[in-house]
């Protein structure tokens, strides 16, 4: 330290010290200046990639590969709906309000009396399990936020207005003024999205049917599990049943 202060003050009686000195220090200002504006810039970037869905933080292909074991729960104004069961392509089994059902492609079935019962889809708010939907939410939602644990998982926050959801589920062009909803993409360690949590709370405000509190938890596990699933239904085929 003492030899550096001697050159500084060797430097100040330099017939162009005071030039040298003088260029030395912009040059330090300007060079920290450019490293802000570098890692600022980096930051917004990594901010834009969360918003147009294209951030590489987190990945859903394991949920678009259409081979889990899922639980969908839906609860509206702390009344639960909860579906449990397995999905492979196009074909789902799962339980709800203590039923078995079956869906190939669509067509729904309960079973009731030993038998199996044409019946209409069960699901409440199916639009929001879709996995197109999902890609389209995640694409026009805004980042703001990550919440990180010890165990390695992270909640990514995101939020997105009603406004959007008219457009891309009924096409109508609406002006609310509301308090955005918000969805969470839960990641595992593996950076594999494991949940998908809609708080649509402000949805639910605009719906006529709805109340006033709307939460959409789907829950994933046990990627590429399934081989086939069981075809109860006889008149009805599809690849991967049995």
């Amino acid at each position: 330290m003492k030899e550096f202060l001697e050159k500084i003050n060797e430097l100040k009686e330099h017939p162009n010290g005071k030039a040298i000195f003088f260029f030395a220090f912009y040059f330090v200002f300007f060079a920290f200046v450019f490293l802000w504006i570098h890692l600022a810039g980096d930051k917004d970037a990594i901010t834009q990639e969360y918003e147009k869905g294209n951030s590489s933080s987190f990945n859903m292909k394991e949920i678009f590969s259409q081979n889990y074991v899922y639980d969908y729960k839906v609860t509206i104004d702390n009344v639960l709906h909860d579906y449990y069961g397995k999905k492979l392509s196009t074909v789902e089994s799962f339980k709800y309000n203590n039923q078995d059902y079956y869906n190939n492609e669509g067509n729904f079935f309960v079973h009731m009396n030993d038998d199996w019962v044409n019946t209409s889809s069960p699901y409440l708010y199916s639009e929001f399990y879709q996995n197109e939907i999902i890609k389209e939410l995640f694409n026009r939602a805004t980042y703001y936020s990550t919440t990180t644990y010890d165990n390695g998982t992270s909640d990514f926050h995101f939020l997105i207005s009603s406004n959007t959801f008219y457009k891309l589920f009924y096409d109508q062009n609406t002006d609310y003024d509301e308090v955005p909803n918000e969805i969470i993409y839960t990641a595992n360690a593996n950076h594999d999205v494991v949940k998908i949590t809609y708080l649509l709370d402000s949805y639910c405000a605009t719906l006529d049917d709805c109340g006033e509190h709307l939460t959409i938890e789907l829950n994933y596990d046990l990627f590429g599990s399934m081989e086939s699933i069981d075809n109860p239904v006889s008149n009805l085929t599809n690849e991967g049943v049995e």
